[in-house]
């Protein structure tokens, strides 16, 4: 599904969430978030831009010949029902349904616990 390097150290919050963006839906992410994020495209088609590199698995996870691309910082790219992406931590993100049908993403998300 996708390699990243940020993960928290202990104690860290995982989160798992549906979101379903409408046609012409869209979100805008500060780069504030400490978060990492597997974001994987149940149905539709999401269009991002983010200020970060991006790396899109196009196949299957564990498929035998693993087929993935990778955008430079500021690149528009898709990411198709099936695909997935990591979301760096503070990275700005820009994301949004262009089709005609709904966009339902899960996404999974790790981040450092907040301070007790």
């Amino acid at each position: 599904m996708g390699l990243t390097d940020a993960i928290p150290p202990a104690p860290a919050l995982l989160e798992l969430t549906q979101f379903t963006f409408a046609p012409g839906g869209y979100v805008e992410l500060p780069e504030t978030s400490p978060a990492t994020a597997l974001i994987v495209v149940e149905t539709g088609e999401m269009t991002v831009t983010m200020d970060a590199e991006a790396v899109v698995q196009r196949n299957a996870p564990g498929a035998a010949e693993p087929e993935s691309d990778e955008y430079a910082a500021g690149t528009e790219f898709t990411v198709a029902a099936g695909q997935s992406m990591i979301g760096q931590p503070y990275a700005a993100v820009d994301a949004r349904n262009d089709g005609d049908e709904p966009l339902v993403i899960f996404m999974a998300v790790i981040q450092p616990a907040p301070a007790p």
